[in-house]
C-alpha cells in the first residue's frame, strides 16, 4: 500500500507548505489537486496505521485505503476548520470502513491491540504471545463491524464512551452495552484459548 507521490509541481514549495496548518492546506487542495496530494502525503502514516488497524488483511487494507482516499477527495469541501483535521480524517475513515462492511456484510478484525491487551516481551514476541495474539485477532473478526470500531476507538485511540458515541453517532448507552458484551465475549474466548 505504498503510494507514489507526484509532488513535482510543488516540490520547491515543500518547506513552506510544511509550515502551513492543515486548514490552509485544505483550502489550497480545494483549488489544485497537487495540494491534495501533499495533504495525503502529510497524513500518509496516520492513514496507513488507521487502515491497517481496522483491516484483517492487506487486500482489505488497500481497498479501505483507496475508498477512504476517494471519499476524502470528494468530501474535502465539507471539512470545518474548527475541528482537528486528524479527528475529521479519522471519522471519515471509520465511516468509510463501516459503510464498506455494510455493503459486503463481511467482518474485519481490529489489529494490534497488544499495547492494551497482550504484552510482548522486549526480546520479541514469544510463541505463546503470537498464539494469543492470533487468537485475539480471530475472536475480534467474529464481532460485528460497529463493535470493532468501538473497540478500536476505546483501546487504540483512547477515547471515552462519550467521545465514541459522538464519533459513531450512537448513544452513550449503546456504546457501553456493545463494549461490555464484546469484552465479555473476548474474555470467554481468550480464557478458552489459554486452557
Amino acid at each position: 500500500m505504498d503510494l507514489v507521490f507526484s509532488l513535482g509541481g510543488i516540490l520547491s514549495k515543500l518547506e513552506s507548505l510544511d509550515k502551513l496548518s492543515d486548514t490552509e492546506i485544505v483550502r489550497l487542495a480545494l483549488e489544485k489537486d497537487e495540494y491534495f496530494e501533499y495533504l495525503v502525503y502529510r497524513h500518509y502514516g496516520f492513514l496507513k496505521a488507521l487502515v491497517f488497524s481496522l483491516s484483517s488483511s492487506k487486500d482489505e487494507a488497500e481497498e479501505l485505503f483507496q475508498e477512504a482516499l476517494w471519499k476524502l477527495y470528494n468530501s474535502l469541501g465539507t471539512y470545518k476548520s474548527e475541528y482537528s483535521f486528524k479527528t475529521w480524517l479519522r471519522r471519515l475513515v471509520l465511516t468509510t470502513f463501516i459503510s464498506m462492511k455494510r455493503k459486503d456484510r463481511k467482518t474485519l478484525s481490529v489489529e494490534d491491540l497488544s499495547d492494551k491487551g497482550i504484552g510482548l516481551s522486549s526480546e520479541g514476541p514469544s510463541e505463546e504471545d503470537l498464539d494469543l495474539e492470533s487468537a485475539l485477532k480471530e475472536a475480534l473478526s467474529k464481532l460485528p463491524k460497529d463493535t470493532r470500531a468501538i473497540i478500536y476507538l476505546r483501546f487504540k485511540e483512547g477515547l471515552s464512551h462519550e467521545e465514541i458515541a459522538e464519533e459513531l453517532k450512537m448513544s452513550v448507552e449503546a456504546v457501553r452495552k456493545r463494549l461490555s458484551r464484546a469484552l465479555k465475549f473476548l474474555r470467554e474466548v481468550m480464557s478458552d484459548e489459554k486452557r
